[in-house]
């Protein structure tokens, strides 16, 4: 025989109806008679925070403020904190955060962490806030709330609160440390991170020989920010001038020829300058000709041309690129040449 539904039973689900139709202002209402009137109901904390719920959601937060703290009186009275009550921090964990209330923020944060230390949701809210904290820059607060869920941080997490750690106590970093941080965070996409890493380490040791790298690699950061979201070309320039500057003066090396292939990049690809970009790899060709660095640079020189259409030009470099490194046998340059003589048979 089906269990027939209770009228408490409809009333939620009357409550969760209108909840989903997006009418928060009745299905708030609803919740609220609920509460009244199924005071033996288990479900009256879940009403409570789904009450306060819509009250936020329908753009009345001090309502659902007002509301969740009637729940957590009821819990703290009670001696045993609900599920609805670690809801509603996590809600006001994300309200007070997206208002910049630091403080308020701070303050639901320590009722989840002394109330529901292990739970998912606890570990996984403050994990989340402390990464903010780190990309923002907050180092110190990052690294406080990180240590009190570290025994559930999962690799991208140590190594942010490694890094933090490491901000915090960047004076006492030795120059190689400093390098070997950045390094890391750049490689794993935390960008703000390292430029921070880097910039610091220019300003203090100018003159190191790791100047180089740092300069190469901050420059590669900001290449990379820009890129990602705006195509800012003012960062673009910084990044310009601090891969020109280690070109120029930069002993011959790992980091000059980086350096000088970042600048082919930025060239052929955000400038949209192609003619500087072969002239680039020319030079990197001459000073390299011995490596694999000459064999890239003699290789994109002459894709440039091919897919500019000057045949000519593109088919003089990818023989020149089979004779240097022997490469006749070579399919993939074999059809190149091929491409450069159909379209020098075209244009006759």
């Amino acid at each position: 025989m089906a269990q027939t539904d209770t009228p408490a039973d409809n009333l939620f689900k009357d409550a969760e109806a209108l909840f989903q139709k997006g009418d928060f202002s009745k299905s708030a209402s609803t919740f609220e008679r609920f509460f009244f009137q199924h005071q033996n109901d288990p479900r009256r904390h879940e009403a409570l925070y789904r009450q306060g719920l819509c009250e936020m959601k329908g753009g009345r937060a001090r309502k659902a403020i007002e509301i969740w703290n009637k729940l957590f009186t009821m819990d703290k009275n009670s001696g045993k904190w609900s599920e609805a009550s670690l809801s509603a921090l996590e809600q006001l964990v994300n309200y007070y955060g997206s208002n910049q209330e630091y403080q308020l923020q701070s303050r639901m944060l320590d009722q989840m962490l002394l109330n529901f230390s292990d739970s998912p949701v606890t570990v996984r809210t403050c994990i989340r806030v402390a990464t903010l904290l780190y990309r923002k820059g907050d180092y110190k607060e990052s690294v406080a709330l990180y240590e009190r869920v570290s025994k559930h941080l999962v690799a991208r997490d140590i190594q942010n609160f490694n890094t933090a750690k490491a901000m915090v106590a960047i004076d006492t970093l030795t120059p190689e440390e400093i390098i070997t941080t950045a390094e890391k965070n750049l490689e794993s996409g935390n960008e703000d991170a390292a430029i921070a890493l880097y910039e610091h380490f220019l300003g203090k040791y100018p003159n190191l020989p790791q100047q180089w790298e740092a300069k190469t690699q901050l420059g590669w950061c900001y290449y990379r920010k820009a890129g990602s979201v705006t195509k800012n070309r003012d960062t673009y320039k910084r990044a310009e001038k601090l891969w020109e500057e280690t070109v120029k003066n930069a002993p011959p090396g790992d980091w000059a020829a980086s350096s000088r292939w970042k600048l082919v990049l930025l060239n052929a690809a955000e400038y949209e300058n192609p003619k500087k970009a072969i002239s680039l790899c020319e030079e990197q060709f001459r000073e390299y000709r011995d490596s694999w660095r000459g064999r890239q640079a003699k290789l994109v020189q002459a894709w440039l041309y091919l897919i500019a259409e000057n045949y000519a030009e593109a088919h003089t470099h990818f023989l020149e690129l089979a004779e240097v490194y022997n490469e006749h046998d070579n399919p993939r340059i074999q059809e190149y040449l091929q491409s450069c003589e159909e379209g020098m048979r075209g244009g006759l």
